[in-house]
């Protein structure tokens, strides 16, 4: 009789000795062998056979075995170009600033906040621009699940750098405002705005060191985060001058675009559900 959890042992266990030997990966792979089974099973594929089935779709050992080792060595070329441009960006930044302090025209507070604001949207930015990246990707192919895992790394590394760096960020700006404003919270436009992004990205960074949730969703939020962040950054900017979001075209026109790729995301979505 044919037992499913001593088969899917048995697959892990060539994986392992293919090269493969990551249990995040692991079970990454095997969540996604199991998903493709129950599929299979729910339209009346016997047991043993929709597990077969579902390793060939999966791949070979051989095949996943070097694709795992070439996405080990290096990132994909979509990551390593985000990275690149964060980390020049905030260089460029933290460089300007310094400017400032040195002769004392910023206060160290002052420019830390600024910084650590200014970084951790960034941040935030790029997880948003990789999930536009995986949306616009699968309209040409599948997402294999190494590459899968190699995105989904790169969104948690940068989830975490967003969150702390934009909770530094609003800790610094309170401290700066009780020592220069006479209150830590004055409860203006951007620091609703700040506080409310501070909220979405802590959550965010919840959801996926939960592992609770699909790559699909994941980039989902990625692009919904970017909504939140510029609405929070540049939308509390035009309110607090006394403008009108709805006038301000570079806006609409950036809220427009990260909602067209949100609804080419989840149509599939809800034709599956459909069907």
């Amino acid at each position: 009789m044919f037992d499913l959890d001593q088969a899917m042992s048995d697959w892990r266990r060539r994986m392992a000795a293919s090269g493969i030997k990551s249990s995040k990966v692991l079970d990454e792979l095997e969540g996604h062998l199991r998903e493709d089974i129950r599929a299979l099973a729910s339209d009346g594929t016997p047991e043993v056979q929709a597990f077969r089935l579902a390793v060939s779709r999966l791949g070979c050992t051989d095949s996943l075995s070097t694709e795992f080792k070439k996405l080990s060595d290096t990132s994909s070329m979509a990551v390593k170009i985000g990275a690149l441009l964060w980390t020049g960006l905030s260089t460029a930044l933290a460089a300007r600033l310094l400017m400032g302090v040195i002769p004392g025209k910023l206060s160290v507070l002052l420019s830390a906040h600024v910084f650590s604001l200014t970084a951790g949207y960034a941040a935030a930015f790029l997880n948003g621009g990789f999930g536009i990246y995986c949306v616009s990707y699968q309209w040409f192919r599948a997402w294999s699940p190494t590459r899968q895992q190699s995105l989904s790394r790169a969104v948690l590394l940068f989830s975490r750098l967003s969150v702390g760096l934009v909770l530094a960020g609003l800790l610094l700006g309170m401290c700066w405002s009780g020592q220069n404003r006479g209150g830590y919270f004055a409860g203006g436009p951007r620091e609703v705005g700040t506080l409310g992004a501070s909220v979405w990205l802590f959550a965010f960074w919840l959801i996926q060191e939960s592992g609770q949730v699909s790559h699909r969703v994941t980039m989902l939020l990625c692009i919904v985060g970017n909504l939140i962040v510029s609405l929070a950054w540049f939308g509390t900017g035009i309110v607090a001058h006394g403008g009108g979001m709805a006038s301000y075209w570079p806006l609409d026109a950036l809220l427009g675009v990260h909602l067209f790729f949100f609804t080419m995301a989840v149509v599939p979505i809800f034709k599956t559900a459909e069907a």
